[in-house]
């Protein structure tokens, strides 16, 4: 429900906080050198290949990398009179290739066929510190759909976005039991601090020791700071429950007067 997810001020804070945070992080994202996807067994057609690495590639800006246009790539891999991207394949020359363009990164990309199943592979290259940053494989079956899914799971795994901030946790009426409960708990102690402070200040009026004075004034210190905090407590619990004024299921408990055949008493609410 709607309303659940605006009832903690402190959740939008926290949520517009990382929204902010991923929108620079993807601005400074590294620039990546992304190369065409070698197949290790699977048949699938190069254009298709094709196809799967331009869906990558939109998929990882979406995520926070700078992709290097592959027609960069291309002229890069003519001006070296190399014929395709399959002799560009091995690591070496990728590594070499993205700092030549300036890269901070390279992705290497494969599909390996295992048995009936096909395993996508990439592998993101640091290339600065000429080591491997990720990686991650996804099984999938050999078809072009399922391949699909398979380059889609691992464009999510590479992401460089924060997760989701979860509202579940702060469900309103939880959260307003808990608030309210533990509010009443402290306007209870802060009586019953009450009650001593005045006994101990009788005491001190009987027998003007400094021992009782002190009790006293310790024993009212708790009551201001137990009532001040349950109060506080009691009123977030029911403005929390204002936020969420509906809710799933009502709550009912039925007793039956047993001095009455027949009659019941009931209470209905959420309390």
């Amino acid at each position: 429900m709607a309303h659940r997810n605006q009832c903690m001020v402190g959740v939008l804070i926290v949520a517009g906080s990382i929204l902010s945070f991923g929108a620079v992080h993807a601005a400074d994202g590294p620039i990546v050198a992304l190369f065409d996807m070698e197949d290790k067994g699977s048949g699938i057609d190069r254009n298709v290949r094709s196809n799967l690495i331009d869906y990558l590639a939109a998929r990882l800006t979406e995520e926070g990398y700078r992709i290097l246009p592959r027609d960069q790539i291309r002229e890069r891999l003519r001006e070296q009179k190399l014929e395709s991207y399959k002799v560009c394949y091995d690591q070496s020359c990728q590594i070499e290739l993205g700092r030549e363009l300036a890269a901070q990164k390279s992705l290497s990309t494969m599909i390996l066929r295992i048995g009936e199943k096909c395993q996508v592979a990439a592998i993101l290259f640091d290339l600065k510190q000429a080591a491997t940053d990720r990686a991650t494989a996804q099984e999938s079956a050999c078809d072009e759909d399922s391949l699909l899914d398979a380059v889609e799971r691992i464009a999510t795994k590479l992401s460089l976005k924060q997760p989701e901030v979860s509202t579940s946790a702060f469900d309103c009426d939880t959260w307003g039991h808990v608030s309210l409960w533990s509010g009443v708990g402290l306007l209870a102690l802060g009586g019953v601090s009450m009650g001593l402070s005045i006994q101990a200040s009788n005491e001190y009026q009987d027998t003007l020791s400094p021992e009782h004075k002190t009790t006293s004034r310790t024993w009212a210190g708790l009551m201001y700071a137990s009532s001040g905090v349950g109060a506080a407590l009691v009123a977030t619990g029911i403005v929390l429950w204002l936020l969420d004024p509906e809710p799933d299921e009502p709550s009912a408990s039925v007793y039956p007067l047993p001095d009455a055949p027949g009659v019941v008493f009931s209470i209905v609410g959420r309390w």
